[in-house]
């Protein structure tokens, strides 16, 4: 999942289930293309549940802040939140994974993703208030490698990559408050993700997205953005 990828050390069929809680998972500083320095508390509350299939299903609760924006443009700020796949002032995720082929060091699953964002943002009119609810759809297709592991000194190095598609979804009254006709109340697009993961606990990661059905140029940018993790 887009800017959070972690490293599964037993992503092949399990012997038994297993079920884990976790809280403040991450801590991410990330950077745009649009302008925006981003501060996000990733799993701040994490229930994981692994099946003896290898499947597995993830809830997660984010937090990002943007302490930075460079450009004066209200529209394209407010799309930067709905882009990044941890942005939001609170941003819950239901995650589904699935192995579709495992290997000794490699493996691939392909994945869906659901959840809803709580934006703040600046609407067209001041009287309109600056919030409001998200709803999106991920469906991508998940790799993961190991590069180099030195087990005496407890060292991995993991490359993880992370295509998908993506639809995002506000009521149309107050999606029109924030971006008028520039962005449909339903707006689709695409992303991926790629990363290094150092030790699990040092994540690196670029990506990038972009809307395909947004009616304005600065809104049909492609986006990128750098991120580095640290996981607990």
């Amino acid at each position: 999942m887009g800017q959070q990828l972690t490293v599964d050390p037993s992503p092949g069929k399990k012997e038994e289930t297993s079920f884990k809680v976790r809280f403040l998972r991450s801590v991410l500083v990330g950077f745009n293309s649009i302008g925006h320095l981003t501060l996000t508390g990733s799993g701040l509350i994490s229930l994981r549940y692994s099946a003896r299939k290898g499947s597995v299903t993830e809830f997660d609760v984010f937090s990002s802040a943007s302490p930075l924006f460079l450009k004066n443009n209200d529209q394209l700020n407010a799309a930067s939140h709905l882009l990044n796949p941890v942005g939001g002032l609170a941003n819950a995720s239901l995650r589904f994974s699935y192995p579709l082929k495992v290997k000794e060091n490699k493996v691939s699953k392909i994945a869906l993703r659901t959840g809803l964002k709580l934006i703040e943002a600046f609407p067209i009119k001041a009287i309109d208030g600056n919030y409001f609810l998200d709803q999106y759809l991920e469906l991508g297709w998940s790799f993961q490698n190991l590069i180099t592991e030195n087990p005496m000194d407890n060292e991995s190095l993991y490359f993880l990559a992370y295509p998908h598609l993506f639809v995002h979804h506000s009521d149309s009254e107050r999606r029109n408050s924030f971006f008028g006709t520039n962005l449909p109340p339903t707006a689709l697009g695409y992303g991926f993700e790629v990363g290094l993961n150092y030790n699990k606990r040092l994540h690196l990661s670029l990506t990038g997205s972009q809307f395909v059905n947004a009616d304005s140029v600065d809104l049909q940018k492609f986006v990128v953005a750098i991120g580095v993790a640290f996981q607990f």
